[in-house]
């Protein structure tokens, strides 16, 4: 009987050490993470956020300096025309799927476009509370190798500071024939 009590024991601490483990690596050990949806390339979804909105604005402001150039790399343009570059961040947010009528979250839109009608809503907007950042810029049609462009910081529904980027460089025109 003693020798039952024992192990039980050491099961249950056992088992609270591994908890506590688990939970420190999933909040101090899980990287930030930007996910960019198959359906919509403007739209990316910040999996494991940091905690600290100055860090969270600092990484986003690095993602889209670094990845403003690729992504107008990307815009055909005609020459007659000015070009929008957006980005827009939402934080990652899966809902459980324990409750049938729930709504999906924004991980829904990684692979699936939005969906108003039917038995099932699905639209962006319903998931303005994890609005993170857009930016905006013009890419100017008379010089296209510089450009700046507008970050606008979201927090509950309302934009809570705005940045502004510029010379982002490395845009190369795709003439249309």
């Amino acid at each position: 009987m003693a020798r039952e009590k024992a192990r039980m024991k050491w099961a249950v601490i056992l088992l609270i050490i591994f908890g506590i483990a688990f939970t420190i690596k999933e909040v101090f050990f899980t990287p930030m993470e930007f996910i960019q949806s198959k359906v919509y390339p403007d739209l990316y979804l910040v999996k494991n956020p940091v905690n600290d909105t100055i860090e969270l604005q600092k990484a986003i402001k690095q993602f889209v300096i670094e990845n403003a150039p690729k992504q107008s790399n990307q815009i055909e343009t005609d020459l007659q025309y000015d070009k929008q570059l957006i980005f827009r961040f939402y934080t990652y947010y899966k809902s459980s799927n324990l409750m049938v009528f729930s709504d999906a979250g924004t991980a829904y839109f990684v692979e699936n476009e939005e969906d108003s009608g039917g038995f099932s809503v699905e639209v962006l907007d319903m998931y303005s509370q994890y609005k993170l950042a857009t930016f905006k810029s013009i890419i100017n049609k008379k010089d296209t190798t510089k450009y700046c462009g507008i970050l606008d910081f979201y927090k509950e529904y309302t934009v809570t500071k705005s940045d502004t980027i510029c010379n982002l460089h490395a845009f190369e025109t795709k003439n249309r024939p």
